[in-house]
């Protein structure tokens, strides 16, 4: 009966060990990922890029959670010509924000989940596919009624926020508070 016993406890390790193996196979950074998987940082991809090749990365990922639940965009208020929006845009907005100031965007770059130091704000464009793809399918965690901050300057005074009580860019005075959800490229 021992000899039984230890070839079902063998089994089943030899299942776990197996089914640990496939589960971090999932979140690897060469794997292939659809909308709204879990990516390697343990966020949801929202973004496939088609030009991944010429790029050089091929998805965008959502932190799971939110950085800050009321920060300004910048304080002191000033222009900084951060005015990428598309997609792809976000990385070096946030680059230009964080040189010149404390911002929303360096909460975004000091997020180290996943144990990923390569966070950024999302541009307008990423903000809205955020919406599209995350959002409106009830993924994230993303909460409704409240605002997020782009990395997209709108002009001296604002940014763009997008509200994702009804995903609706709008200019908003960088120095109002809102929600603040970091993104990674890979």
């Amino acid at each position: 009966m021992t000899k039984k016993l230890i070839m079902f406890f063998f089994l089943i390790l030899l299942i776990l060990t197996s089914c640990e193996y496939q589960v971090l196979d999932l979140y690897n950074e060469g794997a292939d990922y659809n909308l709204r998987d879990r990516g390697p940082a343990g966020g949801w991809i929202f973004y496939e890029n088609p030009d991944w090749e010429a790029d050089g990365w091929k998805y965008l990922e959502a932190a799971p959670v939110d950085q800050s639940s009321g920060t300004t965009w910048m304080n002191p208020v000033s222009y900084i010509g951060a005015i990428g929006t598309g997609i792809g845009t976000g990385k070096a907005n946030t680059d230009l924000i964080i040189s010149a100031t404390t911002s929303s965007a360096k909460s975004c770059r000091d997020y180290r989940g996943g144990g990923y130091d390569d966070w950024f704000l999302p541009s307008r464009d990423e903000l809205l596919k955020i919406y599209d793809n995350l959002m409106v399918y009830s993924v994230g965690g993303f909460l409704s009624i409240n605002g997020y901050w782009s990395s997209s300057e709108s002009d001296a005074s604002n940014a763009i926020t997008v509200y994702f009580i009804n995903g609706s860019p709008s200019s908003t005075s960088k120095n109002s508070s809102n929600h603040v959800r970091a993104i990674r490229r890979f």
